[in-house]
């Protein structure tokens, strides 16, 4: 997280632990950081374009309808918590 945001935190939990290939090993690790600070300027590799914005939950949950949102695996979690509203209210308690 510091390499790529920028931002330190020492209280991190993992959220989402998925294995979106079947004949190969490539777990992808979700994790939710509290408390974040911002502890240096991001040390991106060459070609890498990241662009660090805060967003509200809301528009958290309505990255399901943006194509060009890159964690295709948490497309679903979103959409059910947009629908859902006791999985809307776990994850915004989370």
């Amino acid at each position: 997280m510091l390499e790529e945001t920028g931002y330190s935190s020492d209280d991190m939990i993992l959220w989402k632990e998925m294995n979106p290939v079947g004949k190969m090993v490539w777990t992808i690790y979700t994790y939710i950081a509290y408390d974040c600070q911002k502890a240096q300027e991001p040390q991106l590799d060459a070609g890498e374009q990241i662009e660090n914005k805060l967003i509200s939950f809301e528009e958290f949950l309505m990255l399901s309808e943006d194509p060009t949102f890159y964690e295709k695996e948490l497309v679903p979690v979103l959409l059910r918590a947009r629908f859902d509203k006791i999985t809307r209210d776990k994850l915004y308690k989370l």
